[in-house]
């Protein structure tokens, strides 16, 4: 069913493949340690990323709060980053629906059959005992007027009803995908993507990636584990992720790479999958199990999040092994002189997949049609520095001198907390050492009773003396607040959005917080449009361009294509439910004063938002607030005990009630 067309790979290019690969991803590392983003290479930003969305305090910092005794690290960074992510998943992955949509082509062409078909309409209308051509002249001016008429509207006619089965085969393709997509495990790696999208100068989605495992199905009478082959999503960490030097985005430079950890056990199931070389997975699994001491982590370049220790369970799958998967061009010729593979153009760029795993190639493959020649690595950035470059700029980016500045004003809050919790004591020694030893002397307690000499000096000072220390908890609560102000500003988003009440006045009514919501909103369209560009289209093209080839059910296929608006169409619903409210707040109030003459726009407002909430058409279309129904909404305005005054809440219009 999925069958890849892998191009054979010669035994002696093995290792030849094997090296050009390894050779272009030290380069990739060796950039990735070299490309500045802001004032830091690529790498480093990375590592301050982590390091402040996990919370972790450089050396400095862990010294001075030692120092200090002031350890307290809460994480504005964290909140932030999950509020968006949080809020991103939730618009644009609902319970049924894709991050993007295929629909029939807006100005599509006849099919061959269609033609046909045409042409025979148009020939048994043109020729019947009841035909225009009937007492015509063949070839004058009134025929070939005729002819063209009636061509026109069998070509349409025709047309029309390829359309709607494109239409259904759209609809059947869709319900196809997001059961795929179910299956290989989409929602759980667009949560993942969508944290690193947030909080990471780039994130990186992986899929869709044919995959062999163990899955549960129905077949015949009842539920069977069997082997299947299915399309997985992964989310991939940016630190396992590397790109050339030449890569605006993941397809068109020379080559990208992802970092992926294997079991004894994947490994195994990757043998059952046409384009894996089977002799050189069982070549990695008899080195691994012979060696004493195999390096597992074999791939320099260090992932903080996958610490690189040595598991010992290799034999019972519960150590990975890291493979190295590369996607990137190579002509014809260099793969029929280097690699042995035949039938290529020698002019021709191909892409070509290769994975290696400790030095041996075990997956060569060059997509068959131009309908799946693409990577399936994908990248999109929440802000973007620059159209030529695959890095952009993420939330903890942003935040981190606003971060800093907050967590030293928590250091000086708690330090400030602690001195002024308790006076500093001054003892006179020489008094107080007849009755006590030092050590109960520098300690103090409540009811504790001191016995003193007389004082003979000139000075009269008593033998302990208490000093407060100065207590500022107000300046710095004022400063740890404006550093919270300083995060909503910097980031475009409020308090409200992690369910906070924000300002007052106007702002903590349920209008305001709506208009405070929907600013924000705005500013994420242009992160989403992003990930629609990046991300969502090209995943979508691709699982169509898998499933025209390889699917056999004749259901699905039709002249379609993937609509690039579908995550964007998601947040701009979520635009419109807010500017619905927002619309029948305001209407609310002028009621009062303006009367029935509102009904309309209201109940026109009352359609939008449930049309924005997903209610289907047909009922929202039966909905009417009754305005224009023989008068029944007209009349002045309620009035308050008949003395002449609005009454302030008017309840419903009479002929206003909702069916």
């Amino acid at each position: 069913m999925y069958d890849y067309g892998n191009a054979d790979l010669a035994e002696k290019g093995r290792d030849t493949l094997a090296r050009i690969v390894v050779r272009r991803y030290r380069e990739a590392v060796g950039w990735a340690s070299t490309e500045l983003v802001g004032r830091d290479s690529l790498r480093t930003v990375l590592g301050q990323c982590h390091d402040q969305l996990h919370g972790v305090p450089g050396p400095a910092e862990v010294a001075l709060a030692r120092e200090l005794g002031a350890e307290v690290r809460p994480n504005l960074t964290a909140v932030k980053v999950d509020t968006a992510s949080a809020f991103l998943h939730d618009v644009l992955s609902p319970a049924d629906e894709l991050p993007w949509t295929i629909g029939p082509t807006p100005i599509p062409d006849l099919s061959r059959a269609g033609r046909a078909e045409a042409l025979e309409e148009a020939k048994r209308e043109l020729y019947g005992e009841l035909g225009p051509l009937a007492g015509l002249a063949s070839g004058g001016p009134e025929a070939m007027a005729a002819i063209m008429g009636v061509a026109r509207r069998a070509r349409e006619k025709v047309l029309a009803r390829e359309r709607d089965g494109a239409g259904r085969a759209a609809a059947a393709m869709l319900r196809l995908m997001h059961d795929q997509c179910v299956e290989g495990g989409w929602d759980l790696a667009l949560d993942r993507f969508l944290r690193n999208f947030a909080g990471y100068p780039f994130a990186v989605m992986l899929g869709p990636v044919p995959t062999r495992g163990p899955r549960l199905a129905w077949h015949g009478d009842g539920l069977r584990a069997r082997e299947e082959t299915f399309y997985a999503f992964e989310s991939i960490s940016p630190f396992d992720f590397w790109f050339s030097p030449d890569s605006r985005t993941t397809q068109d430079g020379t080559c990208v790479f992802v970092r992926r950890r294997l079991t004894r056990r994947q490994l195994l199931a990757m043998t059952q999958i046409g384009s894996y070389i089977p002799s050189q997975v069982e070549a990695v699994l008899r080195e691994v199990t012979n060696a004493d001491r195999y390096d597992l982590r074999w791939l320099s370049d260090h992932n903080p999040d996958q610490p690189d220790d040595q598991l010992v369970y290799w034999s019972q799958c519960a150590a990975t092994i890291d493979a190295l998967v590369h996607y990137g061009f190579l002509t014809g010729s260099d793969l029929q002189e280097h690699c042995g593979m035949t039938g290529l153009d020698p002019l021709r760029s191909y892409n070509v997949t290769v994975t290696i795993v400790g030095g041996h190639t075990v997956q060569a493959f060059v997509a068959p049609s131009p309908s799946v020649d693409m990577r399936p690595a994908h990248t999109a950035s929440f802000y973007c520095l620059s159209e030529e470059r695959i890095p952009g700029m993420g939330l903890a980016q942003k935040l981190r001198e606003t971060e800093r500045g907050f967590q030293a004003a928590m250091r000086g809050l708690v330090m400030n907390m602690n001195f002024a919790s308790a006076p500093m004591a001054e003892l006179d020694v020489n008094r107080l050492s007849k009755y006590m030893d030092r050590e109960s002397a520098g300690r103090l307690a409540p009811g504790t009773i001191f016995l003193v000499d007389n004082d003979m000096g000139p000075s009269q000072r008593p033998a302990l003396a208490l000093h407060p220390f100065p207590e500022n908890l107000k300046q710095y609560l004022e400063v740890l607040e404006f550093f919270k102000d300083q995060a909503h500003e910097v980031t475009n988003l409020p308090a409200s959005f992690h369910g906070t009440a924000v300002g007052t006045g106007a702002n903590r009514t349920f209008r305001g917080a709506s208009m405070l919501q929907g600013n924000a909103i705005k500013a994420l369209n242009a992160a989403v449009k992003r990930l629609d560009a990046g991300v969502f289209r090209p995943v979508g093209e691709l699982m169509f361009g898998y499933n025209m080839l390889y699917e056999k059910d004749p259901a699905i296929k039709g002249d379609c294509k993937v609509m690039a608006q579908g995550a964007a169409g998601l947040l701009a619903r979520e635009i419109r439910s807010g500017e619905a409210l927002d619309n029948i707040q305001v209407l609310g109030i002028l009621a009062n004063q303006m009367g029935p003459t509102v009904v309309p726009a209201i109940d026109w407002s009352v359609k939008e938002l449930f049309k924005a909430r997903r209610m289907p058409d047909e009922i929202v279309d039966q909905m009417s607030l009754g305005a224009g129904q023989g008068g029944q909404g007209g009349g002045p305005p309620p009035t308050d005990a008949g003395r002449g005054v609005p009454n302030p809440n008017p309840g419903p219009p009479t002929g206003g009630m909702m069916r």
